[in-house]
C-alpha cells in the first residue's frame, strides 16, 4: 500500500501543476488525490504561481508563472510548462501536453482517462491532507475533529478507489500479474440487509456479508455496490464504498467480511441490489491469524449501555508482528449479521509470545436499532490478519 502511495504522491510531484474552477482562475487550488489534498496552489492576480506539494513528511514549494487563454490555463514552472483545459467545473491535464513532456499513458502504464482521473484540481480541499491521514495509519493520530470512525471510512473509500484506478493501469504495479486482471466470483456465504436511522435521523440501508473465496486462485475484493430502491423500482440511494470490512486478499477457500452502507435520499427504501467482486490482480498479501475469544462486553456508565466487540490474539511466530487487524461480526439474537467492528494495531507492534485483546466500540445506532425493533445483540465471530509489505 505504501509502495503504491509512493509512486503516485511522485508521479502527482513531478506535475508540479495547477488548478481551477469559476471563470476567473486567480485563487487558491487544491490538488485532490485519493480523497486526500496533496498540494496546493496560489495563482496570483498578477500572473505569479506558487505551488505548494508534499511527499510523506516532504513539503516542497515552487514558484513560476500562470497564463490564461480561453479555457486554457498553462502554468510554467522551473521552466516546464503544462497546459489545462476547463472543462466547466474544473480544470483537466491536458493529455497532448503531457504526451509532449513525455509523460504519455503508455509510459505512465495507464490510459488517458485514468490518468486524468487521478489528480482532481478544486476549490474544495480533500476530506483529509496526505499528512493527516499518514499520521493517522502510522500511529492513530486523529486529525482535529474527525472520529475513528470516520477516519477509518475514508482509508477505505481510498483503497477501494486506488484498487479500483489500479486495475484499469493494466496490470502496471502487479504483484506478478499481467494485464487488467480476471474477475473472479465471490461467494456470499451468508448476509442481511436492514434499514435504520443514522445519526443525522437520516434512513440508511446497511448491508453485511460473510464471504469466501472458493476459486483456485487467490483474489482481491476491489469492487462493491449497494443500491437502495422504492417501491416503485426507483433508484433512491447508492454506494460503492465499503463501510467496515475484513481482509480484502483472501486465499483459496479464506472467510472475510464486508458491509456497505447508503443514505436513502430520494425515499424510503424497500429494496436493495448488492454486488461484490474480486480480481486476480492483487497488490499485496496477507496472513490470517488466529482470533480467539470473540466477545461482547457491555459498559454501563452516566445512565445509558456502551457496547465494545474485541477479540484475543496471540503471536505464535518467531518475529514481532505490525499491521495486525481483526474485524468482529456481530448478530442480533436471531442470528441475523447487524453490525462489523474493525479493531486494529496500526503501527504497534505484538511482541514474539505475547497476547493482546482488540477492542472497539459498537455503533450507537445498531444499538438504537436494536432497542427499537426489540431485539438484543448476540453472538459474535472473529478474524484478524496481519498484512504483509510488498
Amino acid at each position: 500500500m505504501k509502495k503504491i502511495l509512493s509512486l503516485i504522491l511522485a508521479f502527482c510531484m513531478t506535475l508540479a501543476a495547477v488548478p481551477a474552477l469559476a471563470e476567473d482562475f486567480a485563487g487558491d487550488w487544491y490538488f485532490i488525490m485519493l480523497g486526500m489534498t496533496v498540494g496546493t496552489m496560489e495563482l496570483k492576480a498578477e500572473g505569479s504561481a506558487v505551488v505548494h506539494s508534499q511527499s510523506g513528511d516532504e513539503e516542497t514549494t515552487r514558484e513560476g508563472t500562470w497564463t490564461a487563454e480561453g479555457d486554457t490555463v498553462t502554468v510554467n514552472i522551473d521552466d516546464q510548462p503544462l497546459s489545462l483545459v476547463y472543462d466547466g467545473s474544473a480544470l483537466k491535464l491536458d493529455v497532448s501536453a503531457m504526451e509532449a513532456m513525455g509523460l504519455s499513458g503508455d509510459s505512465l502504464g495507464m490510459d488517458s482517462s485514468t490518468m486524468d482521473a487521478l489528480l482532481q484540481i478544486s476549490r474544495e480541499p480533500g476530506k483529509v491532507t496526505v499528512k493527516e491521514f499518514n499520521a493517522f495509519t502510522e500511529n492513530g493520530t486523529l486529525p482535529e475533529g474527525r472520529t475513528q470512525e470516520e477516519m477509518e471510512a475514508i482509508q477505505m473509500e481510498m483503497m477501494t478507489a486506488l484498487f479500483g484506478m489500479l486495475g484499469q493501469m493494466g496490470g502496471a504495479v502487479s504483484d506478478g500479474a499481467s494485464g487488467a486482471g480476471e474477475t473472479l466470483e465471490v461467494t456470499v456465504l451468508e448476509d442481511n440487509f436492514y434499514v435504520r436511522k443514522a445519526r443525522d435521523e437520516q434512513l440508511e440501508g446497511y448491508y453485511l456479508a460473510k464471504v469466501q473465496n472458493q476459486n483456485d486462485a487467490p483474489l482481491y475484493i476491489n469492487e462493491v455496490t449497494l443500491t437502495l430502491k422504492d417501491a416503485e423500482g426507483n433508484e433512491v440511494g447508492k454506494t460503492d464504498y465499503m463501510s467496515n470490512c475484513g481482509s480484502l486478499y483472501l486465499e483459496p477457500g479464506e472467510i472475510s467480511f464486508v458491509s456497505m452502507k447508503a443514505y436513502a435520499e430520494g425515499g424510503a427504501p424497500a429494496a436493495y441490489e448488492a454486488s461484490i467482486q474480486g480480481t486476480s490482480l492483487t497488490y499485496g498479501t496477507d496472513v490470517q491469524l488466529e482470533a480467539a475469544h470473540p466477545e461482547l462486553r457491555k459498559q454501563d456508565s452516566y445512565g445509558w449501555a456502551n457496547y465494545y466487540a474485541g477479540a484475543t490474539i496471540t503471536n505464535t511466530g518467531d518475529v514481532p508482528l505490525s499491521q495486525v487487524n481483526a474485524v468482529i461480526a456481530i448478530r442480533d439474537a436471531s442470528g441475523a449479521l447487524i453490525d462489523l467492528v474493525q479493531a486494529g494495531l496500526y503501527q504497534n507492534e505484538l511482541a514474539v509470545g505475547s497476547t493482546i485483546t482488540l477492542l472497539d466500540s459498537v455503533d450507537s445506532t445498531t444499538v438504537d436499532y436494536c432497542t427499537e425493533n426489540g431485539t438484543d445483540l448476540g453472538e459474535v465471530e472473529a478474524l484478524a490478519w496481519v498484512n504483509v509489505a510488498n
